[in-house]
């Protein structure tokens, strides 16, 4: 009764003085929590806050835009429209000269002037043959102004080499015409042809158009023509639809003009503002950053320091915790002194050993008790732990606690597999005492939890993840040690483990070069002349065919391909026949299996469970009696008693979950089976969830990356605006000088006012439709936001789900007792009657699923040109046999099956 009053004080005492430190402790915890909540709210503001800039800015800068595209549209029609009217200006003006000259029979000014001014006659007949001059175009003199001065041509020398030829043939196809002609006809036309004749020699003697007034050739030239020239005189007048279509285009002239420089002026407004627009934007992000960084370093300085006062605290409690640790060690220490206080203690160091972190394996925990504490060491798959217990512990119990503490109820698949006193590797018995399988004076007890019994379809009857998980790992370092695998297979494979390594979810758009070595066996490498690097492009590349494929996923696909290899869940024992033939032993879920020394690929004989009636042993030599009353004892020797004692070990184990598994299933397996499917549909659910969300992220994301390369267009395109402007303003300054000039340019302003009247109006109804656009746009993003929260959350909850999946626990100390092993030379087994199922009905994966076989044959004919054959080992070329064979591992075991036991006993023997 003192002891546990003693108990309850200290722990009372203990319990008091962790009580201010660990209120410090949840205070600071809860402070840094608020503080990163904070931080994240802040973070979420300032993004908010960021879009709304971004949206504003976009907003105001599509509306300038789409104002000064507009407006530069408008400046380019008006001036197409200036220089259409400038041509029928020029055009008409020409034939106010021909008007003004050539009716008043000044031939000889008419020319000069045309000869000075360039004017282009052909143009003008063109222009206003038809449409201004209406009927004077049917007055014979009219007729014969515009033929012959409309084929007036600008040649070149070589044109004009021979005049006298030319006007010779002229001459002759006129004379030709008089004939069919009536006497105004034929004074129309030998007034054509003196025009062209004297237009000829002018052209020919001034080819470069050039004033000759004083050139007396010249002169003659024209004083003679004028002689010739005797044509009606039509007179002149101001108010001939010439002079008033003239006065009509110089107006619309004017007024163009006039729109275009005040289009010009409100172009440069726009862009003031566009610019003033991004001032304003540029300053508010600065100053908002300015203020999120401020806060942000402020909070994290705040974390910092609250931080070290944690760190404080938690020494305190460190220390705290080592004193009590002492304390209780000195209470155990009296405690041993009496028999009536023992039974007390063992209760208080069962709490105490229960309550200590089981999740880091590293941790060395000294709890010994009455008897022999024995050191002992344990490994699973890279993770290990120390611990100093009971002698006398069985190893079934250590079994038990240490699949316990790492998370595996199915323990019935794996076993604790060590090296013995001979330097063997042995399974021991799970009623032996731990310290008879090594010695003890070599060290700690070294243990590695590995697979013992593999079952006949792991993909389906592994239930539990973290089993699968466990089992995964063994198999892994089974496949790249000690079993054959084709190159396809192999990096298949390779794709599925680099999923698993990755946490799953699919290629990563970021990853660190492959260890190949890890991924693919040596012997796999060695046949083939590729580099890393290019064996790393093709797992990648199959990797790349996974997607959204989570980590679990990838595990049951790895050990559903993996079953299907020849050599798979076989242990293999060198033994001999009768006749002394080199064999191997297979022991497997099935049953045993005969193979060829050099073959262990295809067996050749075999002996399923349901047909063996007893097992037994006597030193060397292996008795296997058949359930047929007919039938013949099998007999085959090993190499030595150990041999055939871990044979009859591992035979009875799978012939025991051989007939389990023919059973129905007990209460606990159909508990795991109900959890594990409800785990499954809760997954089913998520990822299906997940893979919704990630698509209306997709999605979401696509519309603003449309937005945005919509944005940098409008931004390419305002830099074009403003090239383009400073190209117009040269133009600008040539036209504000016309437009001084212009006296009717008040009276345009009042169109114009009514004009900038009416695109206010329509200015607008553009502001009502941004603002629809921008209430659109601004949904989008709250969506957009949504969904990337709801992804985050997700990824989070998946994580911390694989770590506490990942967590592995430490191991419990027992009582053990300590004996010497009794070594036996002989042992038997009486194995259980059981009903076979019908394995025939089972296939590969690659029978049953196309894809999957297409994907390895496409693999097979891209490795085959690289491969090297001479190095190829004995073991390749009788698997590329059983290929070209069409046979693979459940064809093979149908074929063997076939006939009675003492047939197989007799094939044994022959052997």
């Amino acid at each position: 009764m003192n002891t546990e009053s003693d108990q309850n004080k200290l722990l009372q005492k203990f319990k008091n003085l962790r009580k201010e430190p660990q209120k410090q402790v949840d205070y600071l915890t809860n402070a840094i929590n608020d503080i990163e909540e904070n931080l994240i709210r802040n973070k979420e503001s300032y993004k908010i806050q960021m879009q709304k800039i971004d949206q504003l800015f976009r907003a105001n800068v599509n509306d300038l835009n789409e104002q000064i595209n507009q407006l530069k549209n408008d400046l380019e029609i008006q001036s197409l429209h200036l220089k259409q009217i400038e041509k029928w200006l020029k055009a008409t003006r020409g034939w106010i000269l021909i008007r003004k000259y050539l009716y008043k029979q000044k031939y000889r000014e008419w020319k000069m002037e045309l000869l000075r001014t360039h004017y282009h006659i052909e143009d003008a007949y063109e222009a206003f043959n038809k449409t201004v001059f209406g009927n004077e175009a049917n007055h014979p003199i009219w007729k014969v102004c515009t033929n012959s001065l409309a084929t007036v041509q600008y040649p070149t020398s070589n044109n004009w080499i021979n005049e006298q030829s030319w006007l010779h043939y002229r001459k002759q196809i006129i004379e030709s015409q008089l004939s069919t002609k009536s006497k105004d006809e034929i004074k129309c036309i030998q007034h054509r042809l003196r025009s062209r004749k004297i237009t000829q020699q002018i052209l020919n003697h001034y080819p470069n158009r050039e004033s000759h007034e004083n050139n007396e050739d010249y002169v003659d030239e024209i004083n003679e023509s004028k002689q010739q020239d005797e044509l009606t005189n039509y007179p002149y007048s101001i108010n001939h639809p010439l002079h008033i279509h003239e006065q009509q285009l110089m107006n619309t002239f004017n007024q163009i003009k006039t729109v275009q420089y005040l289009n010009l002026i409100e172009l440069n407004e726009k862009e003031n503002d566009l610019h003033s627009l991004l001032t304003h934007i540029r300053n508010l992000k600065f100053d908002l950053d300015n203020e999120y960084t401020k806060y942000t370093q402020m909070s994290f300085n705040e974390i910092d320091k609250k931080k070290q006062q944690l760190i404080n605290f938690s020494k305190v409690l460190d220390e705290l915790e080592e004193e009590e640790a002492v304390e209780f060690n000195n209470l155990i220490s009296k405690a041993r002194k009496t028999n009536e206080t023992r039974i007390v203690l063992k209760k208080e160091l069962k709490y105490l050993r229960i309550s200590q972190n089981i999740n880091a394996m590293h941790r060395t925990c000294i709890c010994s008790y009455e008897g022999c504490p024995v050191g002992l060491h344990i490994e699973a798959q890279g993770l290990w732990g120390t611990a100093r217990l009971e002698s006398k512990l069985l190893v079934v119990l250590l079994k038990t606690q240490v699949c316990t503490a790492l998370g595996i109820r199915e323990m019935w698949y794996f076993g604790l597999q060590c090296v013995d006193h001979k330097n063997r590797l042995t399974w021991p018995e799970a009623d032996k005492k731990i310290t008879t399988t090594q010695k003890i004076k070599d060290g700690p007890l070294h243990f590695d939890v590995k697979v013992k019994y593999y079952p006949e379809d792991p993909s389906n009857e592994l239930i539990d993840e973290t089993t699968r998980l466990y089992f995964y790992y063994d198999v892994t370092t089974v496949l790249l040690n000690n079993v054959m695998i084709s190159i396809e297979t192999a990096v298949l494979l390779a794709s599925y483990q680099y999923l698993i390594r990755s946490e799953g979810n699919g290629p990563s758009t970021v990853r660190k070069p492959l260890n190949i070595s890890k991924y693919l066996s040596a012997n796999v490498r060695e046949q083939y002349n590729l580099t890393d690097e290019e064996w790393e492009a093709k797992v990648m590349n199959c990797v790349s065919s996974h997607k959204n494929m989570s980590k679990d996923d990838a595990v049951k696909e790895y050990i559903r391909i993996a079953q299907d290899l020849e050599m798979f869940g076989v242990t293999f024992f060198k033994i001999k026949n009768e006749k002394k033939t080199d064999l191997w032993l297979g022991i497997d879920a099935l049953g045993l299996n005969i193979y060829e020394y050099d073959n262990q690929l295809a067996p050749k004989v075999t002996f399923p469970w349901n047909e063996i009636q007893k097992l037994s042993y006597s030193r060397n030599k292996f008795f296997v009696k058949p359930v047929e009353a007919s039938g013949k004892v099998l007999v085959f020797y090993t190499d030595s008693t150990h041999t055939s004692k871990l044979i009859l070990n591992l035979s009875t184990g799978n012939h025991k979950l051989y007939a389990i598994r023919r059973q129905p299933d007990s209460i606990e397996v159909q508990q795991m089976k109900v959890k594990a499917k409800e785990r499954q549909t809760i997954r089913d659910a998520e990822r299906e969830k997940l893979r919704a969300e990630q698509e209306a992220r997709e999605v979401m994301e696509k519309r603003l990356q449309d937005m945005q390369r919509l944005m940098q267009e409008n931004e390419e395109a305002f830099a074009r605006t403003q090239t383009v402007l400073e190209q117009y303003e040269c133009k600008v300054n040539e036209l504000n000088a016309q437009l001084e000039e212009e006296k009717s340019a008040r009276k345009q302003l009042e169109n114009l006012q009514y004009y900038l009247e009416e695109a206010n109006r329509k200015l607008g109804l553009s502001i009502e439709e941004r603002q629809r656009i921008a209430q659109e746009r601004d949904e989008i993003n709250a969506k957009i936001n949504e969904q990337n929260q709801l992804l985050q959350e997700r990824e989070e909850e998946k994580r911390q789900f694989e770590a506490e999946l990942a967590r592995v626990r430490a191991m419990h100390e027992a009582e053990m007792d300590h004996f010497s092993e009794q070594k036996q030379e002989s042992d038997e087994c009486e194995l259980e009657a059981v009903n076979n199922v019908d394995e025939d009905l089972r296939q590969s994966k690659q029978d049953t699923d196309e894809d999957h076989a297409t994907r390895l044959k496409l693999l097979r004919q891209d490795l085959s040109s690289v491969r090297n054959p001479n190095k190829m080992q004995a073991i390749d070329i009788h698997y590329e046999d059983i290929v070209s064979k069409g046979m693979d591992k459940y064809r093979t075991l149908r074929a063997i099956r076939e006939g009675n036991t003492k047939k197989r006993v007799d094939q044994f023997e022959s052997m």
